[in-house]
C-alpha cells in the first residue's frame, strides 16, 4: 500500500497555510506533543476551529483524546485518520458542539449553529416516514423554523441541491425507497441547503458505490475551493492523499500526541515511523468492512 500512496496525484491544490499544531510554528508531519498554537503573523489566514490542551473522554468515562493542541485554519480541507476507538468520531462530534471538552478549550471562529455536521449513517435514519424533499428542506430550518413550510427562495434552493447531487427526479420518493448512494447523496444535499462555512463529516464514503464517492469527492472540492473549512473522517488512504491537502492522525491521541500537516509528508513519515505499517493496515481493514 505504502507504494501505491505515495506515488497517487493530489486531485485537489491545497491552498492555505499549513495548519499549526504541538510547540511552536506550523504543522509538523512528525509526532508532536500539546503546546501552544504556533506564532501567527497578519498575513496568516484566520482559524475556523482552534484546540488548546483539548481533552475528550467517552460517554462511559474513558479519556479517548488527551491535551492536544491545533487548529484548522479557515478554508482548510483537513482528514482525519487512525485506527477504529482513536477517537474520531468524538473529536467530530466536539468540533460540532454536541461533546464538551473535559479539559482544555476549543475555540471558533463562527458560532456553532454555522457548522454543518454529517454523522455516521445510522438505520433508523433510513427507516424514518418522509418524503427526499422534506428531508433536504430540513437543512433551511434555521431560516425558515422547524414548523414551516417550504416555499418560495428556500424551496427552489432545495430543488437545486437536488439537482447538484443528481437526485432531482426524486423529491417526492419516501427516502426509505432511495439504494445506499442516493441516500447519501440526499444526504449532502441537505448540507449544499445549510451553506455552513465549517463542514464535518463522518465516514461520508462509507457503504456508498465508485461513482457516489467520486461525486462527493467533487463536491468537497467545490466547497474547498469556494472557502469553506472541511474536515472529514476517512478510512481510504488513497482517497486521503489525492484529495484532501491536510490530514490529522489521531493514533496517539490518547497519549497527547498526534500527527498534523501536509497530507504525502504526514503519510511517509507515519509509514516510516515504528509501528507506521500496523496503522496503515488497521486503517485499510477498516476501510474494507466499510465499504
Amino acid at each position: 500500500i505504502l507504494s501505491g500512496l505515495v506515488g497517487s496525484e493530489m486531485c485537489i491544490r491545497d491552498r492555505v497555510h499549513p495548519v499549526a499544531a504541538g510547540r511552536g510554528g506550523g504543522a509538523v508531519p512528525g509526532l508532536v506533543g500539546g503546546g501552544r498554537v504556533g506564532h501567527r503573523n497578519a498575513m496568516s489566514p484566520p482559524q475556523a476551529l482552534v484546540l488548546q490542551d483539548l481533552s475528550l473522554r467517552y460517554r462511559g468515562g474513558d479519556e479517548v483524546i488527551a491535551g492536544i493542541t491545533g487548529a484548522f485554519e479557515a478554508g482548510s480541507l483537513t482528514a482525519i485518520i487512525g485506527p477504529n476507538g482513536c477517537g474520531k468520531t468524538t473529536l467530530l462530534r466536539a468540533l460540532a458542539g454536541q461533546v464538551q471538552p473535559s479539559a482544555g478549550t476549543l475555540t471558533r471562529l463562527y458560532p456553532v449553529r454555522r457548522t454543518a455536521y454529517l454523522p455516521q449513517l445510522a438505520e433508523a435514519e433510513r427507516a424514518f416516514p418522509m418524503t427526499v424533499f422534506d428531508f433536504v428542506a430540513l437543512g433551511a430550518w434555521q431560516r425558515t423554523g422547524w414548523w414551516r413550510s417550504l416555499s418560495g427562495a428556500p424551496a427552489r434552493e432545495a430543488h437545486e441541491a437536488l439537482d447538484a447531487v443528481g437526485l432531482g427526479g426524486k423529491a417526492a420518493c419516501w427516502i426509505g425507497e432511495l439504494s445506499g448512494g442516493q441516500f447519501q447523496r440526499m444526504r449532502f444535499a441537505r448540507l449544499l441547503l445549510q451553506d455552513a462555512p465549517v463542514v464535518l463529516l463522518d465516514e461520508p464514503l462509507a457503504a456508498v458505490d465508485a461513482q457516489t464517492s467520486e461525486d462527493i469527492l467533487c463536491l468537497v472540492s467545490q466547497w474547498h475551493a469556494a472557502g469553506k473549512t472541511v474536515v472529514a473522517v476517512l478510512h481510504d488512504l488513497q482517497q486521503v492523499l489525492r484529495c484532501f491537502p491536510q490530514t490529522l492522525s489521531l493514533e496517539h491521541a490518547a497519549h497527547g500526541r498526534i500527527r498534523w500537516g501536509a497530507t504525502r509528508e504526514l503519510l511517509q513519515a507515519t509509514v516510516a515511523a515504528p509501528h507506521g505499517s500496523d496503522l496503515v493496515r488497521s486503517i485499510d481493514s477498516a476501510r474494507r468492512r466499510s465499504a
